[in-house]
């Protein structure tokens, strides 16, 4: 069955918003069981964005790794810069979870 792909605009700007917010709470609680790790980013609610950066051991070779697995982010200010985006789904940010897991062990 085909499935007509969703247009951001019919979606509506607030629900995109809303969705990049629960997607980016969902990311920092998955990211803060990996360790003791330092965010860049603010993890305040009233501060946030829909941009996470997190301070992780040979940044710049995981975000290579990452990007060699088809997880595109990118490494900023000695961390990996993750911005999920309303058409990520809870599993895009399993998958990044477990090959963090796999490059930091």
């Amino acid at each position: 069955m085909y499935k007509k792909p969703l247009k951001i605009l019919e979606y509506g700007i607030a629900n995109v918003e809303k969705r990049i917010m629960k997607l980016t709470n969902y990311l920092i609680h998955e990211l803060q069981n990996l360790g003791n790790y330092e965010f860049i980013s603010p993890l305040e609610e009233k501060h946030r964005s829909g941009v996470v950066n997190i301070r992780l051991p040979n940044n710049i070779e995981l975000a290579k790794k990452l990007n060699s697995e088809n997880i595109i982010i990118s490494s900023r200010y000695g961390g990996l810069r993750i911005s999920p985006h309303f058409y990520n789904t809870e599993e895009d940010i399993d998958e990044l979870i477990r090959k963090l897991k796999q490059f930091l062990s």
